[in-house]
């Protein structure tokens, strides 16, 4: 018997002994892995996840546990970011708020945060300047004394951060570059062409430098087409474009761009090219999310994870019965197995050993065999020996 898996995968990581539930693509870098459920986990990216090394998941008798270094968990945080070596917390005192980092403490009466899976920012104001501190999964930087007004609000974008003050100006934060601008400032992404910013409906593009209002827009960032920002509005994706928003291609459900646009609308994935012809249309469970990234798609479901190509995939079953019922499968792709014995990894090949065999009875039994996206059930038979009767009297069996 041979089933056929829609895809094919380039490359696959198990993450299920590290635990934490689900994985997730981070919003801020689109490349490193967030395990939602974990306390605190090293930095897991697509290159990299072959190398990973089993996270801390101490934490004593802390329920919530914030991690700001290996050796500094904060129990009463309120907010903030673990890591093992740069990470934030955020305490609520009877006075002030405190935000610790693994070098300094800074306390104040006023304090706004933003978050994303991967990122944290934060600003406190202690009565006369304030302070701010973005951490990731890659780095973390401090920026003491940024400014004297209150902060009144923080965002975070693609590998970009703002943070707002009460006076309306904005200091803009990217990878180690912090500035000011003379407006209120909603982080979108970091671009080729400079920080891509909005400010009310306004989309626009400032630097240190430079302002360039661009157009009236609400849409939703959603990655890059050949370095041009992409972005979702209604039923379309988007190209930035000349200060303008072009049509690129009717996109349904959860859509993201790198070259590739992957569309995934829950039970279907759709992968269109730079040529906007489709290259891979497959069915999919729920559960599985797949994202665009600058290696190819991506799909993780529950803590698999694996880069999904155009193709297909052989799975072939073997019966045989000797003494007892078996079942070979070849599988060039991971599966877990379920059946009436229980559950197994498979990759490569394996085999289902069942009870005795009989040559007076037939044998089914179902399997299920579990994939990245999805799920296909199949039902093998063990059919006994046909018995034939010559003339003369001699007997001879006939395996069908």
């Amino acid at each position: 018997m041979k089933l056929v898996i829609p895809y094919t995968l380039r490359r696959f990581a198990d993450f299920t002994k590290l635990g934490g539930g689900r994985v997730i693509l981070s919003p801020y870098d689109l490349e490193s892995l967030v395990f939602e459920d974990l306390r605190v986990q090293p930095r897991i990216t697509i290159n990299s996840w072959s190398d990973l090394s089993d996270p801390v998941e101490t934490g004593g008798a802390c329920r919530n546990p914030v991690y700001v270094s290996r050796e500094l968990i904060e129990c009463s945080a309120i907010a903030g970011f673990s890591h093992l070596e740069h990470g934030v917390a955020v305490v609520r005192g009877s006075r002030n708020y405190r935000v610790i980092t693994k070098d300094e403490v800074f306390a104040g009466a006023t304090l706004v945060t933003d978050s994303r899976p991967g990122a944290f920012v934060v600003a406190v104001h202690d009565g006369s300047r304030a302070h701010v501190v973005l951490a990731s999964y890659e780095d973390y930087v401090v920026y003491r004394d940024a400014y004297e007004a209150k902060p009144v609000k923080c965002s975070l974008g693609f590998k970009i951060a703002t943070c707002v003050f009460s006076d309306g100006r904005s200091l803009i934060i990217r990878g180690s570059d912090a500035y000011e601008v003379g407006f209120p400032a909603e982080a979108v992404a970091s671009t080729l062409r400079g920080p891509l910013l909005r400010s009310g409906e306004w989309l626009l593009y400032a630097d240190e430098e430079d302002l360039k209002p661009l157009l009236r827009s609400r849409a939703r960032f959603a990655g890059f087409i050949q370095g041009l920002p992409a972005f979702r509005e209604g039923s379309k994706l988007k190209i930035l474009e000349s200060g303008a928003l072009v049509d690129y291609v009717d996109v349904e459900g959860n859509a993201s761009a790198w070259d590739l646009v992957v569309e995934d609308s829950g039970e279907t994935l759709r992968v269109i090219d730079l040529r906007h012809e489709e290259i891979l249309r497959v069915p999919k469970d729920p559960e599985a999310s797949c994202w665009a990234t600058k290696h190819g798609v991506l799909c993780c479901r529950r803590l698999w994870c694996g880069l999904v190509d155009p193709g297909k995939t052989a799975v072939d079953l073997e019966i045989s019965s000797g003494n007892t019922y078996s079942l070979t499968i070849h599988a060039s792709t991971p599966l877990k197995v379920r059946h009436e014995g229980g559950e197994m990894m498979c990759s490569g090949d394996c085999e289902i050993t069942e009870d005795e065999a009989s040559t007076l009875r037939e044998r089914r039994f179902g399997i299920v065999l579990e994939h990245l996206l999805s799920t296909m059930e199949a039902e093998v038979v063990f059919k006994p020996p046909r018995i034939e009767v010559f003339p003369e009297g001699l007997s001879s069996n006939k395996f069908t």
